[in-house]
């Protein structure tokens, strides 16, 4: 059971029904997706509450570590970010509210509010259409259709989908994680560890429903996998997707392309791709899968 505002409790595993009701009636946005935030909340600090039967987290920004807070519902909306505003400068935290979803945003800019909305490009979600994944069709997406032909002609990859209950597979995507990290600090690169950890714990977590793993194996071994999962109205999430190693030619169009065409199967539409966090090498490869984008905002008070 998730509390009234202003109390707040930590985000566990028994809250992703509890969650589920307030995030189905809108696009999957990645931040407020139950698997997303448990996944990521790697210290375990991220909190949730309800507030004028909307739901508010208390999340911890991804880069800077920094504590805020965020909301996804549309019931009353102007008091609802008055109050929680105010609540950011009792507790000591910046008066800001970060990743508000498009559909809220829209509601408030239809009024003459009194909060100032801009949007957080950073936190944008790329929005990719399954049937242009699945071969990268169309004369827009003929370089990552060739990679993929260089990767299947190269190296006769196979696709396979796993389970995360298996332990052997669990030991192989964590060194397929692993690898990863150790060739980015390689190439003079920091990686990001917190991804680390927040596979480790999507690991650990025993059977949630809905989760899709493709893993991507050649001679036998794995060499890449995504973690998806299966949402409402035809969509899917991406959540992590890695390969061992970089000298895999074509690699990561060969992990989309295998996702994209076992979801088509499934009738699925649509992958939410996630955002870029402002990470330049990451925006670059999710945009160069021509995206649309589901837009996030920040509000502040109007000074």
């Amino acid at each position: 059971m998730i509390p009234e505002f202003p109390i707040f409790k930590p985000l566990e595993l028994a809250d992703r029904e509890d969650v589920m009701k307030y995030t189905s009636a809108f696009l999957p946005y990645s931040d407020f997706n139950f698997v997303s935030m448990w996944s990521w909340d790697t210290d375990y600090e991220f909190m949730i509450s309800t507030l004028n039967n909307n739901l508010v987290v208390r999340f911890i920004d991804y880069i800077s570590g920094d504590p805020f807070l965020s909301f996804i519902g549309n019931q009353e909306l102007t008091k609802t970010i008055d109050t929680l505003l105010k609540y950011s400068q009792e507790i000591q935290i910046k008066p800001i509210l970060k990743l508000v979803p498009n559909d809220v945003a829209m509601s408030l800019l239809k009024d003459d509010c009194e909060f100032f909305v801009q949007e957080d490009r950073d936190s944008f979600d790329y929005l990719l259409m399954v049937e242009h994944m699945d071969g990268f069709k169309g004369n827009r997406l003929r370089g990552k259709r060739n990679f993929l032909k260089r990767c299947e002609r190269m190296y006769s990859p196979e696709a396979r989908i796993v389970s995360l209950l298996d332990d052997e597979v669990k030991k192989e995507i964590l060194n397929v994680a692993k690898e990863w990290m150790e060739e980015r600090m390689k190439a003079g690169e920091i990686p990001n560890a917190k991804e680390f950890a927040a596979i480790s714990k999507l690991l650990s977590s025993g059977q949630i429903p809905n989760l899709i793993v493709v893993g991507v194996y050649i001679k036998g071994q794995m060499k890449g996998f995504v973690i998806g999962e299966l949402l409402p109205r035809g969509y899917a999430m991406l959540h992590f997707e890695k390969a061992s190693s970089v000298d895999i030619v074509g690699i990561y169009a060969y992990l989309m392309h295998s996702f994209a065409a076992h979801l088509r199967t499934l009738g699925y539409q649509y992958i939410n791709h996630e955002q870029d966090l402002g990470l330049i090498g990451l925006r670059k490869h999710k945009e160069s899968l021509l995206p649309s984008m589901v837009k996030k905002y920040i509000v502040t008070r109007k000074k």
